[in-house]
């Protein structure tokens, strides 16, 4: 009966939200954040499993900063075989280019679920997509514009999901990555939480001094004696790879089906709701209007734990998903 009634749901939403909308009102395109959205209803969350509480994810978190003059990631190059040029063609920025805001901006909007590429490049660690964006280290890298918010919001609590480790003309080795993570663990010192389950609850990580969640997903294993690397096995995820965004939203329908039959259950469950197109922002436009009216109706009462989307900021997803997740 419930998956009979979510289907009827899905054909209603179908034809109520799929109506084109290629422009938006300046108010709808600036949403609605909120910055601090989990510690002001910690009375809520304390006993909920936080992979009973729907994020917002980023893909590609730490692309807003790539431009023209983006050196290309010679690793990922290298590896893809894509033959790119030492810096992005007007073209290759529209398609490599996921979020318009900083880290910090989107952890300001709402965003609890970073998706982090490395590189090891010029004697620096960068995020990257095809080209080198934003630096991990420094006054206004990644990890300080985690830190900062932290700071001013100690209640939040966040998932880094880091993965397509490069250095130089080559993918990480094992050795190149347990340097890496020392960097990280010096970095937000005091703030990784160790390794548990998925469905632990909230009050419990209010209790202890960590913050965020690190899923290492990587081929290779790396000494981590104080336990903070969470097995990349606890996130359930699929990569579409769907240019329709039709074809896109019916497939999600039915993992959303599928996980309100019980499937999955114990683990962090994402939804990459990203259109495959050379112009990740632009798509993101019509893409996120689409998942805003799936989330208020045949998606409110799904068990997901993530939605993760292209420009956040700009996504008008956060008034319904703090609306989704029952909160104030």
């Amino acid at each position: 009966m419930k998956k009979m009634l979510l289907a009827i749901s899905i054909l209603f939403v179908s034809a109520v939200v799929c109506i084109p909308s290629h422009a938006r009102s300046e108010d709808r395109q600036k949403g609605e954040g909120r910055e601090g959205w989990m510690g002001d209803n910690k009375a809520l969350l304390k006993d909920r499993p936080l992979n009973q509480v729907t994020l917002l994810g980023s893909h590609d978190a730490a692309t807003n900063d790539l431009d023209r003059g983006s050196p290309v990631c010679v690793g990922y190059n290298l590896d893809s075989g894509d033959k790119l040029g030492p810096f992005p063609s007007k073209h290759q920025l529209a398609s490599f280019k996921c979020q318009t805001a900083s880290i910090k901006k989107q952890l300001q909007y709402g965003t609890r679920y970073l998706d982090l590429r490395v590189a090891s490049q010029e004697g620096e660690y960068w995020s990257h997509h095809g080209f080198l964006s934003t630096r991990y280290q420094g006054k206004g890298g990644i990890f300080a514009q985690i830190r900062g918010f932290l700071e001013s919001q100690p209640d939040e609590v966040l998932i880094l999901n880091m993965q397509h480790f490069y250095c130089d003309d080559h993918r990480m080795t094992a050795g190149e990555a347990a340097v890496f993570l020392q960097v990280i663990k010096g970095e937000l010192k005091g703030l990784l939480i160790p390794e548990g389950k998925p469905t632990m609850k909230l009050g419990e990580i209010w209790a202890g001094k960590g913050r965020i969640i690190l899923i290492w997903s990587a081929d290779f294993e790396v000494p981590d004696p104080e336990n903070i690397i969470w097995d990349r096995r606890v996130l359930v995820d699929h990569w579409w790879k769907q240019k329709n965004r039709e074809v896109l939203m019916d497939e999600l329908d039915g993992l959303a089906v599928q996980w309100s039959e019980g499937r999955d259950q114990e683990k962090f469950k994402e939804l990459q709701a990203i259109q495959s197109s050379s112009k990740k922002i632009k798509s993101a436009v019509v893409t996120n209007e689409l998942l805003e009216g799936r989330i208020a109706t045949v998606w409110k009462n799904a068990p997901i734990s993530i939605i993760m989307v292209n420009d956040v900021v700009h996504s008008g997803l956060m008034p319904v998903l703090i609306e989704k997740n029952n909160l104030k």
